[in-house]
């Protein structure tokens, strides 16, 4: 397994147990905002998933990657946090 597999599959428990949403079942929904109302995540949801990543990745989102679109749907957050992996 490579490393950036074995991020995507953390971040696909982080997601399941956040918002349970499989994003491997549910690969139609990947570049679907996170904010949208299609997904209906809960704010709070979304600040626990932040949480989880800082923890697991030691990785903080910024305003700058906010701005970015780095937080916009689950395929950008792990875009995000591999391109954060290869640099550190």
């Amino acid at each position: 397994m490579s490393y950036n597999s074995s991020i995507h599959e953390i971040l696909i428990k982080i997601f399941q147990k956040r918002i349970n949403i499989n994003f491997d079942e549910r690969q139609d929904l990947r570049s679907h905002s996170l904010f949208d109302e299609t997904l209906q995540i809960p704010i709070r949801e979304l600040v626990l998933i932040v949480i989880d990543i800082k923890e697991i990745f030691n990785y903080e989102f910024t305003n700058s990657d906010l701005k970015k679109g780095n937080f916009e749907n689950f395929e950008s957050v792990e875009q995000t946090i591999i391109q954060n992996s290869l640099s550190t």
